[in-house]
C-alpha cells in the first residue's frame, strides 16, 4: 500500500481549511480495505502488461467514455471482465495499483472550468501529474475537440519531492503552443487517487479505474468521495462490444449516474466539492446524486 493511504477520508464534503504540514502538497487517496481484499486478488492473478507492450493502447488521440460506480462492484465488474480473457492488468516496477498526484491548472477565473460546465464542445484541461510507483511527472494538457475527441499532449519534468514545481521557462513555452490559456494559468486544485489499468492490446483499448478520491483547493480546502470509483475507457473508436460494457449491465438498474455513461470528469468534481460557490450547470444534477450516495 503507497504511504499515506491509511489517512482517513474527509467526514463530508463541507469547506474545512486544512492544517499546514511538511509535505502538505501531497494528498493521501482513501484506500478502503473492506472493498478492495477481493479486488487485490483478482488484480494480482491476472495476467500483467508492461509499459513497453501497450503503444498501441497508448491512445493519445481517443475516444473516452466515464462511468461512476461504486467501489463495492469493482471485484465483480473486475472479474467479469477478467473472465473475457482479453485484458491484462498493467505493472509498472511490478505495482499494478499506484498513487496518482495531479495538480491542476486555470485561470484563476477558472475558465476552463467555465467551459466545461457551460457544455462547450471545444475544451482543455491542463495539469501536472506525477505517478508514484516510478516517481515521473509530466506536465499535460487534454483538448476535447469539436468532433468528441481527447487529445493529449505531454512533457516529462522533473519528478519526486519537486513533481508540482512552478514551471520552467521551456515548460510555459511548450504549454503556450498547446494550451490558448498557458499565460494566465496557476494551480488552481490538486487531487489523488489510487489507479489501476486494465489493457486489451489486441483491441487497442485501456480503461482505468480511480479509487479512495481526494480533493483540495488551491487555498486549503479538502474534500473526497468515499466510497466512490471513476471508471474511464479509452479507445480508438467507441466500441460497446467491450467486455467493460458488458460487465457494467447488470448494475445499470442502479439511480443515475451510476453505471452509466457520465461527461464528469474529477477536476469538475473536486472544483465542485472543494469551491462550492462555483456555478457547475449542467453537471448539477450529477454532483447532487455524488453528494447523496457517497457523502453522509
Amino acid at each position: 500500500m503507497p504511504n499515506g493511504s491509511n489517512q482517513k477520508p474527509p467526514a463530508t464534503a463541507v469547506r474545512v481549511q486544512a492544517t499546514p504540514t511538511p509535505g502538505a502538497h501531497e494528498l493521501s487517496p482513501v484506500v478502503h480495505i473492506f472493498a478492495t481484499l477481493d479486488l487485490q486478488d483478482l488484480l494480482s492473478a491476472a495476467p500483467g502488461i508492461g509499459l513497453d507492450e501497450i503503444q498501441d493502447a497508448a491512445l493519445l488521440s481517443r475516444l473516452d467514455s466515464k462511468f461512476i460506480v461504486r467501489e463495492s462492484w469493482l471485484p465483480e465488474l473486475i472479474s467479469a471482465v477478467l473472465e473475457a480473457g482479453e485484458h491484462r492488468v498493467l505493472a509498472v516496477n511490478g505495482v499494478r495499483q499506484t498513487t496518482y498526484d495531479n495538480s491542476f491548472l486555470d485561470t484563476p477565473d477558472l475558465r476552463c472550468f467555465q467551459a466545461h460546465t457551460r457544455g462547450r464542445n471545444d475544451r482543455y484541461k491542463a495539469r501536472i501529474r506525477r505517478y508514484r510507483s516510478n516517481g515521473r511527472a509530466f506536465l499535460e494538457v487534454k483538448h476535447k475537440t469539436v468532433h468528441g475527441r481527447t487529445v493529449k499532449q505531454r512533457w516529462e519534468r522533473a519528478g519526486g519531492a519537486d513533481w508540482d514545481a512552478p514551471l520552467t521557462v521551456e515548460e510555459r513555452a511548450a504549454l503556450a503552443e498547446a494550451f490558448p490559456f498557458a499565460a494566465e494559468s496557476v494551480p488552481v486544485m490538486s487531487s489523488a487517487f489510487e489507479r489501476f489499468t486494465l489493457v486489451a492490446p489486441e483491441r487497442a483499448e485501456r480503461f482505468t479505474v480511480d479509487t479512495g478520491l481526494t480533493f483540495r483547493s488551491a487555498d486549503g480546502f479538502e474534500a473526497g468521495l468515499p466510497g466512490c470509483a471513476i471508471i474511464e475507457m479509452k479507445q480508438q473508436r467507441i466500441d460497446r462490444r467491450s467486455p467493460l460494457f458488458n460487465a457494467l449491465d447488470p448494475f445499470r438498474g442502479a439511480h443515475p449516474p451510476l453505471g452509466r455513461t457520465t461527461r464528469v470528469s474529477k477536476y469538475i468534481v473536486g472544483t465542485a466539492l472543494t469551491r462550492p460557490e462555483q456555478s457547475v450547470r449542467t453537471y448539477r444534477p450529477v454532483i447532487r446524486e455524488l453528494e447523496r450516495t457517497f457523502l453522509p
